[in-house]
């Protein structure tokens, strides 16, 4: 019945049985006996036929009919894009900044390659923002840098990497720098955790104004390429990232700052739809960091 519904509505768009056959690729008499089946099912003309006429001119019936068949055609169209989405795994995730630009774009990238019927988001946000964000299922799986107790998340520690110097390559500092070496004035400053925050105070006063201070990782580039003395310290990620671009060095600090530390974060209780998404992007995600050179210390995701 749909392919005769169909055939109808192809001659009533072309105008033409002879338009129409050729816009279905089967013979004019094809679409005769289609039609002339279809009016049999519904026991009534459809089309007047009068002698010499080739354009098509529908009965009250096929008025009625074409009203019904839009419909029916539009439904048919409805079913087979639900079946389509029904097969499609969806995923959303909220990361900090530097690892959706910097840590974990080869990781997404291998993701996006391999689960072809994966519709991926991927989206930007503080810690705090994640966890609230976790809370409202707006995204279902988070990655953050420092921990919240929440009775409806399970924290996972995912991995720890040292944190390191990054300059410009013409600067003065060399692959092993005291923290007595680094103006606070050439600073170009991102409060990455809370024990870095007090690691750092202890070395330089935060009454001191340092040459920038940004709150995103993405931030930080521009302002070490344009100034020969400004220095950063980041995570090892961020510093394999950004040297990519060329124009900057690593250099060891001493005494060295505290890990960087970064936590996977889901609800206790997720969409029943997604929970075969993240565990497929969990166990994707944790083939990655096993080759990842820059880790310290990787934790079993079990």
């Amino acid at each position: 019945m749909l392919q005769y519904v169909d055939t109808f509505l192809q001659v009533v768009r072309d105008g033409t049985l002879s338009s129409a056959a050729k816009n279905l690729y089967v013979s004019q008499s094809t679409i005769s006996n289609r039609l002339k089946l279809l009016e049999t099912e519904l026991g009534t003309p459809i089309f007047h036929r009068n002698k010499g006429q080739k354009q098509v001119e529908l009965t009250p019936a096929g008025e009625q009919l074409l009203i019904l068949a839009q419909e029916m055609m539009a439904l048919e169209r409805d079913i087979l894009s639900l079946k389509k989405n029904a097969q499609q795994k969806i995923l959303t995730i909220g990361s900090v900044d530097s690892i959706n630009n910097h840590t974990f774009i080869p990781c997404y990238l291998d993701i996006l390659s391999s689960m072809k019927n994966l519709s991926l988001e991927v989206k930007t946000h503080h810690s705090s923002e994640i966890h609230e964000l976790l809370n409202n299922q707006i995204i279902d799986i988070g990655f953050v840098f420092s921990r919240v107790k929440s009775q409806n998340i399970i924290v996972k520690h995912l991995y720890s990497e040292n944190m390191v110097l990054l300059s410009n390559w013409d600067s003065p500092y060399g692959a092993d720098v005291h923290v007595a070496n680094l103006k606070r004035k050439d600073e170009v400053y991102l409060s990455w955790n809370p024990e870095f925050v007090l690691w750092h105070n202890n070395f330089w006063h935060m009454g001191q104004r340092p040459y920038v201070t940004v709150n995103t990782g993405s931030m930080i580039k521009d302002y070490l390429i344009h100034n020969p003395n400004a220095w950063t310290i980041v995570p090892k990620s961020v510093s394999a990232s950004l040297i990519k671009i060329g124009s900057l060095k690593v250099s060891h600090v001493t005494p060295r700052p505290p890990e960087q530390h970064c936590f996977q974060v889901t609800s206790k209780y997720p969409k029943v739809s997604r929970k075969e998404s993240i565990q497929l992007f969990t166990e994707k995600l944790y083939d990655y960091l096993k080759s990842c050179d820059w880790i310290h210390t990787t934790y079993s995701l079990e």
